[in-house]
C-alpha cells in the first residue's frame, strides 16, 4: 500500500491532467467504463475508452479505495455530474459525482514514465457493473 504521501502526490498528477469540467460523458455502450482507477476515497479515473479519460470527484466515498468493482448509475447510456453516482460493491452505498473532467491521457502516460508511480489502467471492465437510474444493479 503506497505511503498518504505517495496517494496526495499521485493525486496531484492527476488533477494537474484535468482539464473544464463537464456537466456529462456518454458511455459507448451498456458496457460501461472501459477501466476505471480509484484514486483516493474521493477520486476515480473513468476510462470510457482507452482514449476518452475522465476524473470524476465525489464526496468522501467509504471503501472506494479497496473495492474489486463499482457500479455507476446512468441515463440512456450518460453520465451526469450532480445527478448520477458511483457504487463501491464492497459498501452498496452510492456516492454522488459531483464533477467530471476530462484528462490528458499523454500527460498522464508521460508522468508514469518519468515517475513509474500513476497507474494508468488498474482495473479491466471486467470488474465494472453499470445500473441505469431506477433500476437497481
Amino acid at each position: 500500500m503506497p505511503s498518504s504521501q505517495d496517494r496526495a502526490a499521485r493525486a496531484a498528477r492527476f488533477e494537474a491532467a484535468a482539464g473544464q469540467p463537464v456537466n456529462h460523458i456518454q458511455l459507448n455502450s451498456i458496457r460501461g467504463f472501459y477501466a476505471w482507477d480509484p484514486i483516493n476515497d474521493h477520486q476515480v479515473v473513468a476510462y470510457v475508452t482507452p482514449r476518452r479519460v475522465y476524473l470524476m470527484d465525489l464526496p468522501s466515498c467509504p471503501g472506494l479505495e479497496y473495492t474489486p468493482a463499482i457500479s455507476i448509475t446512468s441515463h440512456m447510456e450518460q453520465v451526469s455530474a450532480t445527478f448520477d453516482s458511483i457504487i463501491p460493491s464492497n459498501t452498496g452505498v452510492p456516492c454522488q459525482i459531483r464533477r467530471i473532467r476530462p484528462l490528458d491521457r499523454d500527460m498522464i502516460k508521460d508522468a508514469q514514465k518519468h515517475r513509474g508511480d500513476v497507474e494508468v489502467m488498474a482495473k479491466p471492465a471486467p470488474d465494472m457493473h453499470k445500473t441505469t437510474n431506477g433500476s437497481g444493479s
